[in-house]
C-alpha cells in the first residue's frame, strides 16, 4: 500500500455568508487507537479504525500501518446486517446509497502480477454475496494512483470522491462520476474545489451540499474543513468553517445526521490518534418576527380635511379602483388582495348629477408579505402532539437554505414541518424563520410568528387567555405626503389637459374670465390647465360654475400638495382679446412718461408714480412681459447718446425688479438718437424724441 495515501487514511488518513455555530464533545467510541469516518446504516452508526482486532496477533501491511476495520458503537469488529465483507484486509472510508441499499468503500487492491497495493472503491450490495462485489470501473488497473473516499449524492446517481491520478491540479483531487443505466461515466475533475495541494474525504450533506477537507485552499491551517452548494448548475465557491469545526490540527470528514442539526466529524487536534467527535449545529436565531397572517387588504379610507357644507347641494363618493364604490367622506374597505389600486374622491352636484370635482387621489398598494406562513391551528391540549407546517407560497421561488423553528418554549428544529405538544398550560409565540442562501451579496432572513393556546381541559380554571387577532386597519395614505402637513392641500378647477404645451391667447382660452395656471406634470406627461387656487374645496363651487357657464364642460376641482403644485406650474396669465391688447397697451403707454435728470441716468420723482403703476400691472398677470426702449435727441455724439438710452433703459428695468417683478419679464433696449418721432430742428421736436416707451409683450408672441 501506498505510504502516502496510509498516512492519509490513518492519520486523518465560519461560513462567511450563512453564520453557523456549533458546540462540540468528544463522542464516546474512541479508543488510543485512530477512529474516523462515521456513518449510520440501517439505523446502526459503524465508524473506520486501526484499532487491534486480536490481542496476540497483529497485522501489519508492508509500511508497519494497522490495517483499518469497520466497528460498531460497541466497539466490535462489525458488519452491517445482509451485507457480506469485501475480500480487502483495509474497509473504509465508506457511504451508503440508502435507496439501493448499497456500500461504496475505499478498499485496498492490487494489480494481477504485482505486490503494490493501492486504494480503490469496492460497491456492496445488501443480499449480495462477496463474489458479487462490483470494483468501481475507474480504479488504477496498474497500481499506478489511488481512487478513495467515496460518496453517494442524495439520489445516488452521482459518486464523488478523491484520486491522485495524473491531470488533477496536484496531490489529491476531487472527481465526480454519473450512473446512468447501471454504468459509472468517466470521472471529471471538479476544477473549482481542486487546488495544487490535497483534497480529500467528500461527504454530502442531506441538503446537498458537499463537505470535504483541504490543505490549500485559503484559510487552510493543515486539513480544514471546507463546503459549497450547487450554484446555476455549478458548485458555489468554497467556504472554510470556523472553529470549534476546524482547529490547528486535521480536521476531515464531516457528517450530518437527517435533521442536519447533529452529526460528527474526525480531528487529530489533541496531538497523536485522530478520534471522533459530535457536533450540534446552533440554529440561526429571528428576531422582530411578523405574524403570521397574509398582509392586510382592508384600510380606512378617510378624508378629513374637507368639512361638507349644507348649503352646497353636493355628495362624496369614494371610487376604490377596484370596480366598487360608497359614498361618505369615510370608509372602511376591503381590496380583492394583492395589486395596486388608484383611488380617488369623488364630488357630485346632487340637482344636476354632474361630477364637481375629483381629490384625495391615493395609490393603495399591497404586496405580498415574502415570509413564511405557519399552517395548523391555533388551540391545543396540554401533550397533544399537533403538527404545524410552513407555507411558502409567498416566497417565490427563492432558494432556501432551510427552515428553523423555536416552540416558545425554549425548544428548536429544523425543517418544514414539526409535530409539537406542549407539557404545561399558556400562550406560546411559535415562530418559524426562513433563510436563503446568499445571492448578490445578500441574504434573505425572515420569520414569522403564531401564538398558540395551550389549555388543560381537566383543570377547574380553563385557560381563559384568548389569542384575539384584531382586524388592524390601516389608514391609506396619499402618495409623498409625509413631505409636508397632511392637512395642507391646494384646491383648483381644472378644466384642460394637453399633450403639447399651449399658448395663454390660444382661441380655446377666450372665454376664460380668470387668471389661467399651465401646469406639467411628469407622471402623465400632460399640460394641466386650471383656474382658482383655494384652501378649501367648496369655496371654489362658484368658480366650477362661473367656467361651466363659460361653455367649458370637462371641469373638476382637484386637490394637490402646495409644493407639488408649485413646483410643476410652468406659467400664470389670462387671455386676452385682440381689442384688449390694444387697449392696455395704450394704457401702459401713457406711463411711459418717465423724467430723467440732465444728461443722466437718474430717474425724477414725479415719475416713480407712473413706474408704480407699470409694477402693479405686471404683478396681476404673471404672464405679461414687459419691453423698455429708451431714446434720445440728437445733441451730443452718437456714441454717448447711445450709451445714456441704454443706461436709462436699465434704471427703469432696476426700478421695476426692486418692486418684486422678476427681470426674466422686462426686455430692455437703449437706440440713442437713431429712431426719432419728430425733428431735432425744434426745441419741441428734440423734446418729443427725448423718450421712453413701454410695450406689453404676451404669452403667444
Amino acid at each position: 500500500m501506498n505510504k502516502i495515501w496510509i498516512h492519509i487514511v490513518l492519520l486523518l488518513s465560519g461560513l462567511s455568508g450563512l453564520a453557523q455555530d456549533f458546540s462540540i464533545q468528544k463522542a464516546e467510541v474512541n479508543t488510543p487507537a485512530n477512529d474516523f469516518a462515521i456513518q449510520e446504516i440501517d439505523g446502526q452508526r459503524y465508524f473506520c479504525s486501526d484499532r487491534r482486532t486480536q490481542s496476540l496477533i497483529t497485522v501489519q501491511d508492508e509500511s508497519g500501518q494497522l490495517p483499518v476495520h469497520w466497528f460498531d458503537e460497541e466497539g466490535e469488529v462489525s458488519i452491517p446486517d445482509g451485507y457480506a465483507s469485501p475480500a480487502s484486509h483495509h474497509l473504509g472510508p465508506f457511504d451508503v446509497d440508502h435507496l439501493r441499499n448499497e456500500i461504496a468503500c475505499t478498499v485496498n487492491i492490487s494489480a494481477e502480477g504485482q505486490k503494490t497495493e493501492v486504494l480503490g472503491i469496492q460497491f456492496i450490495g445488501k443480499g449480495q454475496k462477496q463474489s458479487q462485489h462490483q470494483y468501481f470501473p475507474w480504479n488504477s488497473t496498474n497500481a499506478g494512483y489511488n481512487t478513495a473516499h467515496p460518496t453517494f449524492s442524495l439520489t445516488g446517481d452521482t459518486l464523488v470522491f478523491c484520486s491522485d491520478k495524473a491531470g488533477g491540479k496536484g496531490g489529491a483531487d476531487l472527481y465526480y462520476s454519473v450512473r446512468g443505466n447501471g454504468e459509472w461515466s468517466q470521472p471529471e475533475l471538479i476544477d473549482r474545489l481542486n487546488t495544487p495541494g490535497n483534497e480529500y474525504f467528500p461527504v454530502f450533506a442531506p441538503n446537498g451540499w458537499l463537505y470535504f477537507s483541504s490543505d490549500s485552499l485559503p484559510g487552510a491551517e493543515m486539513l480544514d474543513i471546507y463546503f459549497s452548494y450547487p450554484e446555476q448548475g455549478a458548485w458555489s465557491k468554497p467556504q472554510r468553517l470556523k472553529a470549534p469545526i476546524n482547529s490547528k490540527g486535521n480536521d476531515y470528514h464531516m457528517v450530518f445526521d437527517q435533521d442536519e442539526i447533529h452529526g460528527f466529524f474526525s480531528t487529530d487536534r489533541k496531538g497523536g490518534d485522530s478520534d471522533i467527535w459530535e457536533f450540534t449545529r446552533e440554529l440561526p436565531t429571528f428576531e422582530s418576527c411578523k405574524p403570521s397572517f397574509p398582509e392586510p387588504t382592508c384600510y380606512l379610507i378617510e378624508e378629513t380635511e374637507i368639512t361638507h357644507n349644507d348649503t352646497l347641494p353636493v355628495y362624496y363618493e369614494w371610487d376604490f379602483g377596484d370596480g366598487t364604490t360608497a359614498r361618505g367622506l369615510s370608509n372602511e374597505h376591503c381590496f380583492p388582495g394583492v395589486g395596486t389600486y388608484d383611488v380617488a374622491l369623488n364630488i357630485f352636484d346632487t340637482i344636476t348629477g354632474a361630477q364637481f370635482g375629483r381629490v384625495s387621489e391615493l395609490r393603495v398598494q399591497i404586496e405580498m408579505a415574502r415570509i413564511p406562513f405557519i399552517t395548523g391551528i391555533d388551540s391545543i391540549e396540554v401533550n397533544e402532539p399537533v403538527a404545524f407546517g410552513a407555507d411558502l407560497s409567498e416566497l417565490g421561488r427563492m432558494e432556501l437554505e432551510d427552515l428553523y423553528w423555536n416552540s416558545g418554549d425554549g425548544r428548536k428544529h429544523k425543517g418544514t414541518e414539526w409535530e409539537l405538544s406542549y407539557a404545561a398550560p399558556g400562550v406560546y409565540d411559535l415562530s418559524l424563520g426562513a433563510m436563503a442562501m446568499p445571492r448578490n451579496g445578500q441574504t434573505y432572513h425572515q420569520c414569522a410568528t403564531r401564538k398558540i393556546v395551550v389549555y388543560d381541559p381537566r383543570s377547574p380554571e380553563l385557560l381563559t387567555e384568548k389569542v384575539a387577532f384584531e382586524a388592524v386597519i390601516p389608514e391609506a395614505k396619499r402618495e409623498n405626503e409625509t413631505t409636508e402637513n397632511e392637512d395642507e392641500r391646494v384646491y383648483f378647477v381644472e378644466f384642460h389637459q394637453s399633450p403639447i404645451q399651449m399658448t395663454l391667447n390660444d382661441p380655446y382660452f377666450e372665454h376664460v374670465p380668470f387668471e389661467i395656471t399651465e401646469r406639467f406634470r411628469r407622471m402623465d406627461s400632460l399640460y394641466h390647465y386650471s383656474v382658482g387656487e383655494g384652501e378649501e374645496l367648496l369655496d371654489l363651487y362658484q368658480v366650477r360654475e362661473t367656467m361651466i357657464e363659460s361653455g367649458y364642460h370637462d371641469v373638476l376641482v382637484k386637490d394637490e400638495l402646495p409644493t407639488n403644485f408649485e413646483e410643476s406650474t410652468v406659467k400664470r396669465g389670462k387671455y386676452y382679446s385682440d381689442e384688449e391688447k390694444i387697449e392696455m397697451n395704450r394704457y401702459v403707454g401713457t406711463l411711459a412718461d418717465i423724467q430723467f435728470a440732465v444728461n443722466s441716468a437718474e430717474i425724477q420723482d414725479a415719475s416713480l408714480e407712473n413706474l408704480e403703476f407699470v409694477a402693479q400691472l405686471l404683478k396681476e398677470d404673471e404672464g405679461l412681459h414687459l419691453q423698455v426702449d429708451a431714446h434720445t435727441d440728437n445733441s451730443g455724439s452718437e456714441e454717448y447718446n447711445l450709451k445714456l438710452s441704454e443706461e436709462r433703459a436699465a434704471a427703469v428695468v432696476a426700478y421695476l425688479t426692486e418692486q418684486g417683478i422678476a427681470e426674466s419679464r422686462i426686455f430692455s433696449a437703449g437706440y440713442g438718437n437713431k429712431r426719432p418721432v419728430a425733428s431735432n430742428a425744434t426745441e419741441r421736436g428734440r423734446q418729443q424724441n427725448r423718450r421712453v416707451e413701454f410695450r406689453l409683450i404676451f404669452q403667444e408672441e
